[in-house]
C-alpha cells in the first residue's frame, strides 16, 4: 500500500470501505481507487461513500471506480449515460478522480462508440 521503490511508481490498492481508506492512509498510501463490489471486479460507490472515503482520505489520492455492471468492459449506450451521469453527480465535491476502463463497442470493432 505505500509508495514503490522505484522512481515513479505508485502502487494503488481498490478499497470499498471508509476504514479501508483510513488503513491505507495510515499505511502511507499515496493513492486508493474506490469501488463497491470487489467481488464484481469493482464498481461505482454510493455518493455517501465517496463523500465519507474523501473526507477520511486526508492527503491520500482517491480515484473513483466508475463501472455500471460485473463482467465484461463491453458497454452499451444506456450504461455509457449512466456511467456519464455518475461522473457528473460526483464531481462537484473535493479532488476527485475517475477510473473508466471502457472496451470496445459490441456492434463493430473500432466505431468509436466507446469513447
Amino acid at each position: 500500500m505505500s509508495k514503490s521503490d522505484s522512481p515513479g511508481t505508485i502502487a494503488e490498492i481498490c478499497i470499498d470501505s471508509v476504514e479501508g481508506v483510513r488503513a491505507a492512509r495510515q499505511a502511507g498510501a499515496a493513492r486508493v481507487e474506490l469501488c463497491s463490489a470487489l467481488l464484481e471486479g469493482g464498481l461505482t460507490p454510493s455518493y455517501g461513500m465517496v463523500e465519507r472515503a474523501m473526507a477520511a482520505a486526508g492527503p491520500v489520492g482517491v480515484q473513483v471506480m466508475i463501472r455500471p455492471r460485473g463482467g465484461d468492459f463491453l458497454y452499451s449506450d444506456d450504461e455509457f449515460a449512466a456511467m456519464k451521469a455518475d461522473i457528473e453527480a460526483l464531481r462537484p465535491a473535493r479532488r476527485r478522480r475517475f477510473r473508466v476502463r471502457p472496451a470496445r463497442c459490441r456492434r463493430c470493432r473500432g466505431c468509436g462508440a466507446n469513447r
